[in-house]
């Protein structure tokens, strides 16, 4: 990264940009954490007083210190936990932009982990607990100590544990982190070929690879899940040869191209960049590969979700290409751009109006979110007039395109009520057959929900106040919401 006082500005740029996004994720905290999966983690870790780590994804950890912590304090309500939960997330990054900026003092690296936090990000900002987003910044950490480091005769015996232990951490957080952490390898190794200057030494560059290999092969041998091996199998070579037979016929390709404009509209913005500055530098190992690696990963994605799927889920599959675009802006591009006083004035205006379009964008997309909280609890109102706090009902009487998905409804409502109503906790389990599930309705000192029953005195009575604890659970059917 060319010396100049660009680095400065990155500093107050990445710090502001994190502050916006900790305010954002105050504001929307229900949006945030009142939603599939982060309820459902969240509800199991304040359940076991424990990390609730699945499928061996145990960097989650980082995210889920936040409401362990918080709720073991009896004089914070849930209202604080879930606010503090979904802070955590906002946080975690914003630490490990501070690490790179500060303490590595590799600043390229850490305005990259800015970038990334905004560049394709609109939907996920909702759906936060996705892994992914946690091990892409965690790989620039990596990287960026590599890139301090440098060359084996600055490894010191006791950083050789945490190096280890932070590559099997990136290799186990999710399956797509293999594109990113490889990605980087060979960024910084044509980097020490074309500029014949070695930000890591090569041979070092190569043993981490190796060492991700091994974690990667130990993964799925040693410790297989079938959640990561579905979700590899989704990469079919029958799914391959549909996709290059007719892309366009595709929902994938369609699903892509729909929301290139709305979601991922810098990604061309950022590509045609890097391809003026590779070509005015005649940097065309570099080129072909920021080109290849961004087509051959959106092809990865288009191909495992061949027929379509819901748009929350698949936008956060497609984040990883985005590290292929702003680690060359970072590292070189917008530094290079930077060199005169007119350009710098000119590229900082750039980005921050590039980011303040995002975090807009970001802020346009809570209507839907808003929409399908008011939903949960315009549902939950439909049970005031009945007798009793407890239902389960099936899931055909919902309205399945607000929620997006139903098996998590029974968090959702749970944690609704309980914020709105800290006094008296109201909940609706939801069964896809619920023919199948009436044994439930005996059921009188417990919480029931998607994968759980938990009796209400195993459960904190300063987060979850079940004054309901007598009758039975009752089923609600399609008359009850037409009344």
């Amino acid at each position: 990264m060319p010396a100049n006082s660009f680095p400065r500005y990155t500093t107050w740029i990445g710090h502001l940009t994190f502050a916006v996004l900790a305010v954002l994720a105050v504001w929307f905290f229900k949006e945030r954490t009142v939603i599939l999966d982060a309820a459902f983690q969240s509800f199991e870790v304040i359940k076991r007083g424990w990390f609730a780590i699945q499928v061996n994804r145990y960097g989650a950890a980082m995210t889920q210190v936040f409401p362990l912590l918080a709720s073991k304090f009896t004089f914070l309500s849930l209202s604080h936990v879930l606010m503090i939960y979904s802070l955590g997330f906002v946080l975690v990054h914003w630490l490990m932009f501070v690490v790179c900026d500060q303490w590595i003092k590799v600043k390229a690296l850490g305005f990259a982990i800015v970038l990334f936090n905004v560049f394709m990000v609109n939907n996920t900002f909702y759906w936060v607990q996705n892994e992914i987003i946690q091990a892409i910044s965690l790989n620039f950490v990596f990287w960026a100590w590599l890139v301090r480091l440098g060359s084996w005769r600055q490894i010191k015996w006791y950083l050789y544990p945490v190096l280890v232990f932070l590559i099997v951490t990136i290799t186990f957080f999710h399956p797509l982190t293999v594109f990113t952490f490889v990605f980087l390898a060979g960024y910084f190794l044509l980097d020490s070929f074309e500029k014949k200057q070695l930000a890591i030494q090569r041979s070092l560059n190569l043993m981490a690879v190796a060492v991700f290999g091994v974690s990667l092969y130990l993964k799925y041998t040693a410790f297989p899940n079938t959640y990561d091996l579905k979700t590899t199998g989704r990469f079919s070579h029958n799914n391959i040869q549909t996709f290059f037979t007719d892309p366009s016929s595709t929902v994938g390709f369609r699903q892509f191209m729909e929301h290139l404009p709305i979601d991922f509209y810098l990604l061309p913005i950022a590509l045609a960049l890097v391809t003026v500055f590779y070509f005015w530098k005649k940097l065309i190992l570099k080129l072909l590969y920021v080109w290849g690696s961004s087509i051959a990963l959106l092809c990865v994605v288009m191909i495992s979700y061949i027929k379509g799927g819901d748009w929350f889920h698949i936008e956060s599959q497609y984040l990883p290409v985005s590290v292929f675009l702003v680690l060359p802006l970072a590292w070189e591009v917008l530094p290079d751009f930077s060199l005169s006083k007119k350009g710098l004035k000119w590229t900082v205006v750039g980005l921050s109006l590039a980011i303040f379009i995002r975090i807009a964008d970001i802020v346009q997309t809570s209507s839907f979110y808003e929409k399908r909280l008011a939903y949960i609890g315009s549902t939950l109102q439909k049970t005031w007039p009945l007798k009793g706090k407890k239902f389960i009902m099936g899931d055909d009487i919902l309205d399945k395109d607000t929620l997006l998905q139903t098996w998590s409804f029974g968090y959702e409502t749970l944690y609704f009520s309980a914020l709105q109503s800290p006094d008296s906790t109201r909940t609706i389990a939801i069964f896809t057959n619920i023919e199948k599930q009436r044994w439930r309705l005996s059921n009188h000192n417990s919480f029931m929900a998607y994968g759980n029953t938990v009796r209400f005195n195993d459960l904190p009575r300063h987060l979850f106040n079940f004054t309901d604890t007598t009758e039975n659970y009752r089923l609600l059917v399609k008359e009850d919401f037409e009344k």
